[in-house]
């Protein structure tokens, strides 16, 4: 969060060379999606979008400050599109509006694999982030969404001359990631999956609930200039106004201290959730000897009151957890660790109580992995 402005110049000037390059090609307009109590595309000779994984429901909610029918999805829900002939699955541009109920780890966005693959758009600790292995990326933007707050997400993708491919992420208009991808990246599955995440290959179920608005899906690939048109465009399916940061009762940035074991704690906290929660452990092992080690245990979401719990698998298989509850410059709770340690010996570690205050507001890092 403190590189944003150099993020984004770095993305302008990566698109500004790729619009010179004249890779770029014109795209059109193929599918749009109101969801006014249907899933029925707004374009003739598109296809319909199909529910995938269990039910969503209409509901109306606040979008961009006027009320509208929006389609509300279950964690594991969502939508897929039949791009088969619709598209070219090397050149295509999707733009979404929507909101997730829980932005806080790997949040599934897009699968251009039918289900078959780790690879696509995510939200991860409320970024906007290009998963990709075999992929090269320019560092994303410090902009990031909050649980339940709506966004328009664009992202453009289209073959380079090398056969792979030149992904680009817009939040809002803005382009927030950029990446050079694979293959992954093309609709060869004929099929574009939102919000559902891989059910076969690495890291399944990596999904939260939410809601969508609007959908377009384009053949070729917008230009940063048409995205920003589309993202002002009131008519189709814009980016949301802007709405006042909400009155948070607890301070945002590092929080640091110490558990009843005298050991270090840290907590990135960002608007409605943890960004970041490490910790340091010391238990008497099943060795017999004392040992002590730090956890990163990623993010979480916060709730009412300020109240917050994490829990995470450790690389060893072990498990550790933390909850408490984040009150202005305050934070306090307990955390356990169990299961084997890294020393190859189970090393229990239960309800060690912890105590943190507010630091600055510039988030910095954790203690490292998982150990």
């Amino acid at each position: 969060m403190r590189e944003t402005g150099r993020c984004i110049g770095a993305l302008a000037a990566a698109l500004a060379l790729l619009a010179g390059s004249g890779v770029a090609s014109a795209a059109t307009l193929k599918a749009e999606y109101q969801l006014q109590g249907s899933l029925a595309t707004q374009v003739a000779g598109a296809p319909d979008l199909a529910e995938i994984g269990p039910p969503s429901n209409f509901a109306t909610e606040i979008v961009g400050g006027a009320p509208r029918q929006v389609l509300a999805f279950p964690r594991g829900g969502g939508v897929s599109l039949r791009t088969a002939g619709l598209v070219d699955p090397t050149s295509h541009s999707i733009v979404m509006t929507f909101r997730l109920a829980d932005v806080f780890g790997f949040r599934r966005l897009l699968d251009f694999s039918g289900g078959t693959s780790d690879n696509g758009l995510y939200m991860l600790e409320g970024a906007i982030d290009v998963q990709d292995d075999g992929g090269f990326g320019l560092p994303g933007s410090g902009l990031r969404p909050t649980n339940g707050s709506y966004v328009q997400v664009a992202v453009t993708s289209e073959a380079t001359l090398a056969g792979t491919q030149w992904t680009v992420a817009y939040l809002n208009g803005t382009p927030v990631s950029a990446s050079i991808t694979s293959k992954a990246f093309r609709l060869a599955s004929g099929t574009l999956r939102l919000f559902r995440d891989n059910v076969r290959g690495g890291s399944p179920g990596e999904e939260s609930a939410g809601a969508l608005a609007c959908v377009l899906v384009y053949d070729g690939a917008l230009s940063a200039a048409e995205v920003a048109q589309t993202a002002a465009d009131t008519t189709r399916c814009p980016a949301p106004r802007p709405s006042p940061p909400p009155h948070l009762p607890y301070k945002t940035g590092d929080f640091q201290g110490t558990t009843s074991q005298h050991l270090s704690v840290s907590l990135v906290v960002v608007p409605g959730g943890l960004e970041d929660i490490s910790f340091e452990w010391r238990a008497r092992c099943a060795d017999g000897r004392v040992h002590t080690n730090g956890i990163d245990l990623g993010g979480a979401s916060i709730g009412g009151g300020g109240r917050f719990s994490a829990r995470g698998i450790l690389d060893t298989g072990a498990h550790a957890s933390i909850s408490g509850r984040i009150n202005g410059s305050h934070a306090s709770g307990t955390l356990s660790r169990w299961g084997n340690s890294a020393f190859n010996t189970s090393c229990p570690d239960r309800n060690v109580r912890w105590r943190a205050h507010f630091v600055h507001a510039d988030s910095g890092g954790g203690l490292g992995g998982l150990l």
